[in-house]
C-alpha cells in the first residue's frame, strides 16, 4: 500500500508539473503581455467643458477586455487615459493612431479610456477648431493642472487658453477614471497617461508642472510621443512618475528637446528615450515602427516594435505586473491528480482506523 500511496503521488506531482511547465501549450499565456482577450468598447460622458458658445459635453471611449477563453479577466487591473493629437483644434479619440494602441492593450488586460478635450486655438487671432474659442479655470483644480505653463514656439501659436484646456481636460478625465475605479475594474492607484503630439504636450505638462502635484489627476507612468514641454522643462521636479519619450529628432513642428529629456535623468526620474530611425523629419507616430536608443537615419531591422516597447515600459514603470495564465486543460489535469490523492489518503486513513 506504502508503494502504491507513493506512486500516485508521483504521478500526481509530474502530472501537475507537467501541465504547467514542460507542455507550451499548456499555458495560455501572461498577462499584460499577450494578446489574451476581445474587447469591448462603450461610450461615456466624463464632463463638461466651457467655451464662449457654452458647456459642451466631454466624450471618452473605454476599451475593457472580454474572455475569449484564454483566461478570467484581470480584477484591479491597470488603465490609460489617452488624448490625440491634432494642434488643440482637430484631436479625435476614434483617429487610427489612438484606437490601435487602446486595442492592442485591452487585448492584454488593461482598461483604456480615449478621451475627447475641448479643441479650441486662436491662430493669428483667428478661432479654430470646433469649440473655439474656450475658457479654462472653471472646473474644480481652478488653474492649478496648468498654473505657471507658458506657451512659445510653434505651440505658442495657438495661444494659452487653447493647451490650457487640453490639460485642465486631461486633469478632470484623471479624477473620472479614478472616481470610478470600481465601476471599471481598475485600480486607481495604476493609472497611467498617453497623449501623441498635442496630446503628448498636454501629459507632460499636468504631471511635471512642479510636484507634488493633486493625487487625484497624478499619473503612475506617462508616454509622450512627438511631444516636448517647451520651455517649461526646468519645472521638472524629483518624485514625478516614470516617463516613456519618443521624438523625431528633426521634427520641425515640434522640435525634439534634449534638454527635456535630459532633466528627467538629472532630477532622478525613470525616463526612456526612444527615436523613429524611419521618420526622423516627420511628426509623425507609427506604432510598427522599431524604435532606437539612439537618433538614426537608418531603420531599424529588427527588435521589439513602438507598441512593444510601450508595453513593456508600463510593466518596467511597475503600473502592471505581468503573471501566467493556465490553460484551461491544465487546470483540470491538476484538480484530477489532486482528487486522485485525496481519496488514496482518505481510503489509507479509513484502512489504519
Amino acid at each position: 500500500m506504502r508503494r502504491g500511496y507513493l506512486a500516485l503521488f508521483a504521478m500526481t506531482i509530474a502530472i501537475s508539473w507537467s501541465a504547467h511547465v514542460c507542455a507550451p501549450l499548456a499555458l495560455a499565456g501572461t498577462v499584460y503581455i499577450d494578446p489574451l482577450y476581445g474587447f469591448q468598447k462603450t461610450t461615456v460622458q466624463y464632463a463638461t467643458g466651457a467655451t464662449q458658445a457654452g458647456k459642451i459635453p466631454l466624450l471618452a471611449d473605454i476599451y475593457q477586455p472580454t474572455n475569449i477563453g484564454n483566461g478570467p479577466i484581470p480584477t484591479n487591473r491597470p488603465a490609460i487615459v489617452f488624448q490625440d493629437g491634432g494642434a488643440w483644434t482637430s484631436a479625435d479619440r476614434t483617429n487610427g493612431r489612438v484606437v490601435t494602441a487602446a486595442v492592442y492593450l485591452a487585448q492584454r488586460g488593461y482598461t483604456v479610456i480615449a478621451t475627447d478635450y475641448r479643441q479650441g486655438a486662436t491662430a493669428f487671432g483667428i478661432p479654430v477648431g470646433p469649440h473655439a474659442p474656450v475658457i479654462v479655470g472653471q472646473t474644480e483644480f481652478g488653474t492649478a493642472p496648468y498654473n505657471g505653463i507658458t506657451a512659445s514656439g510653434t505651440v505658442g501659436l495657438v495661444g494659452l487658453p487653447a493647451f490650457r484646456a487640453g490639460i485642465e481636460d486631461f486633469a478632470v478625465a484623471m479624477d473620472w477614471t479614478r472616481d470610478n475605479a470600481a465601476a471599471l475594474g481598475i485600480n486607481p492607484n495604476k493609472i497611467g497617461i498617453a497623449g501623441g503630439s498635442a496630446g503628448g504636450i498636454d501629459a507632460l505638462l499636468l504631471q511635471y508642472n512642479n510636484n507634488p502635484i493633486d493625487e487625484r489627476y497624478r499619473a503612475q507612468a506617462v508616454v509622450a510621443l512627438v511631444s516636448t514641454m517647451m520651455n517649461n522643462y526646468t519645472r521638472i521636479q524629483p518624485g514625478g512618475p516614470p516617463v516613456f519619450l519618443l521624438n523625431n529628432v528633426s521634427d520641425a513642428v515640434v522640435p525634439w528637446s534634449p534638454q527635456m529629456s535630459q532633466r528627467f535623468v538629472d532630477v532622478g526620474i525613470y525616463r526612456e528615450q526612444w527615436y523613429q530611425p524611419t521618420n526622423l523629419t516627420d511628426h509623425n507616430v507609427r506604432w510598427d515602427d522599431i524604435p532606437t536608443l539612439v537618433p538614426s537615419a537608418t531603420p531599424a531591422t529588427s527588435g521589439p516594435n513602438l507598441l512593444e516597447r510601450v508595453r513593456d515600459f508600463l510593466i518596467t514603470s511597475e503600473l502592471a505586473t505581468p503573471y501566467v495564465v493556465p490553460e484551461p486543460s491544465s487546470i483540470v489535469l491538476s484538480a484530477i491528480s489532486l482528487v486522485a490523492f485525496g481519496l488514496v489518503c482518505r481510503a489509507r486513513r479509513r484502512r489504519a482506523a
